[in-house]
């Protein structure tokens, strides 16, 4: 079980694409349910056998998180990878204002 934040566009949706179709069974949780449908639809049609879950979760939203772990844990399937893809950007110009 894998439970990948993040999947729902760009790398993180490769790299769910890929986990899937290497058989691992993928917990997408996504604010944009229709995104991660999308997603969904489109890993299945590559690899009909994957398994995707797609679970409602807001990271802005502590009860939505709450939510997402509760219905996660209802589920009675273990946990064992947890990933969290985000890329951090540092200009030249934010670099010299964090550095005041």
């Amino acid at each position: 079980m894998c439970v990948y934040v993040g999947a729902t566009s760009g790398i993180g949706a490769e790299i769910a694409r890929v986990l899937a179709k290497r058989g691992a069974r993928v917990v997408i949780p996504a604010r944009n349910i229709k995104a991660a449908n999308s997603l969904k639809a489109s890993i299945l049609q590559e690899t009909p056998n994957a398994e995707i879950i797609v679970i409602m979760m807001d990271l802005s939203s502590l009860s939505s998180v709450r939510s997402f772990a509760q219905h996660f844990l209802g589920l009675g399937i273990p946990l064992n990878i947890l990933m969290y893809y985000t890329l951090f950007l540092l200009t030249y110009s934010s670099f010299f204002a964090f550095k005041k």
